[in-house]
């Protein structure tokens, strides 16, 4: 079960209990996927649902990107009523934070546990009943703070794990297969890949496309690589860089000072900027502003050549 996926054994082994579960009773949790973006959740959800299908072939996987979704009419018109109103479905709803407000409520008494199983929902003209032993409902997102706690709490929350060097090196090989590499160049390619096995599947596009007919990859052709690419050590990109080197120079600097001197909006550093810094150590938060660690302030060192 599941053994495509590389790596989160822990949520292989959770989803293999729901799934045992599931054939002795014929009842699945709905789930609740959170990861950062390309960490899997979606490919995650995909596969539990094919494995109720193996289970049940006539409940079928439909995925849907909840910016679609306009308001409850919508909901009904091209989700409920062609998809899920009297029909064995698996419905993953990918990337549920932007699911309409109204929705989301409607979902909330949907969801609403009890002991039957069972529910139903009336909107309009519309009356529909829900059955949990043929209809089971799974959401994505990578924002999971921002999905309404009610019905977050009716939901079983899956959070997948960080993916180790050794998991991204394996997810690089299989993306191009045929490919051999020095076992340390594999693991110093994989530490530059933010932790994010769909960068490994992009780096991989970028070694496929390198070499061409060749199926050797080696340190020289490395080198010649990242430099055209321009990748720095741990995957840090140029915006991470520039606030390292504002915090090198300044010592302390408040997230003002620093939404000032990059032209880039508070939130924006929080978000898109300084999130992998902290991740990686090299920046701290202190009641002052932003510092730059020991580790950051060699990483700046070591990337200007001083």
């Amino acid at each position: 079960m599941f053994n495509d996926i590389i790596g989160q054994e822990g949520v292989k082994k959770k989803l293999g209990f729901f799934i045992d579960c599931y054939q002795r009773n014929g009842v699945s949790p709905h789930l609740f996927f959170v990861a950062p973006k390309g960490c899997g959740k979606t490919m995650f959800a995909i596969q539990y649902g094919k494995e109720m299908e193996i289970v049940k072939p006539e409940k079928k996987v439909r995925l849907v990107n909840c910016s679609s979704i306009k308001g409850m009419k919508g909901f009904f018109d091209s989700i409920v009523i062609p998809h899920i109103a009297d029909k064995d479905v698996t419905f993953i709803f990918d990337e549920a934070s932007e699911l309409p407000k109204d929705v989301t409520m409607a979902l909330l008494t949907i969801l609403n546990p009890n002991p039957h199983n069972s529910t139903s929902f009336s909107y309009l003209d519309y009356a529909c009943d829900f059955d949990f032993k043929r209809q089971t409902f799974i959401f994505c997102t990578s924002e999971g703070h921002k999905v309404f706690h009610a019905l977050v709490d009716r939901l079983t929350r899956v959070d997948l794990d960080s993916y180790s060097v050794g998991d991204l090196g394996e997810v690089l090989c299989k993306a191009i297969p045929g490919v051999s590499f020095e076992k340390k160049l594999l693991d110093i390619v994989a530490d530059t890949l933010r932790g994010n096995p769909r960068q490994a599947t992009k780096m991989g596009n970028n070694i496929k496309n390198f070499l061409g007919d060749r199926k050797n990859f080696s340190p020289k052709e490395w080198d010649s690589l990242r430099g055209s690419l321009n990748i720095m050590p741990y995957g840090v990109n140029e915006n991470e860089l520039a606030l390292l080197r504002i915090l090198r120079e300044r010592t302390q600097a408040t997230l003002t000072a620093l939404a000032a001197t990059t032209g880039m909006t508070r939130s924006a550093i929080q978000r898109d900027v300084e999130t992998y810094l902290l991740k990686l150590n090299m920046i701290r938060v202190e009641v002052g502003g932003r510092q730059l660690t020991q580790k950051g302030l060699e990483f700046v060192r070591v990337v200007d050549g001083h």
